[in-house]
């Protein structure tokens, strides 16, 4: 039989955990979305169509440069951009996957004591 307590259990660490990687998400997508500019040459400020990696300005250079440049110009909280939609993915997703594991090994002979699938 399944507890719903598995499913309480799933969701809430679906929810904490996406909540926690979402600034990382935040920072991974703005690294690489972002567009290059030229810094030198007859170019200089605009996209030509071949650019040298090493004659660019990137404006996000990293993790923590880029969260800490997020944060600053947009506020703290842009970090968490558009996770509301992936939140209820998460919860819902472990919500599920919680119970379903656990009556599967129950059903595998894994009872308590025994060993997990």
């Amino acid at each position: 039989m399944v507890d719903w307590r598995d499913g309480v259990a799933g969701s809430l660490s679906g929810i904490l955990t996406r909540f926690s990687v979402a600034p990382l998400d935040v920072v991974k997508i703005r690294l690489q979305l972002q567009q290059v500019t030229a810094t030198t040459g007859a170019n200089a400020g605009t996209v030509p169509e071949k650019l040298s990696v090493l004659n660019a300005n990137w404006r996000y250079r990293g993790i923590f440069q880029s969260a800490a440049l997020i944060a600053r110009e947009e506020g703290l909280l842009a970090l968490w951009k558009g996770n509301l939609a992936a939140e209820l993915l998460w919860g819902s997703y472990m919500g599920i996957q919680f119970p379903i594991y656990k009556a599967l090994q129950a059903r595998a002979g894994g009872g308590s004591g025994a060993r997990p699938m």
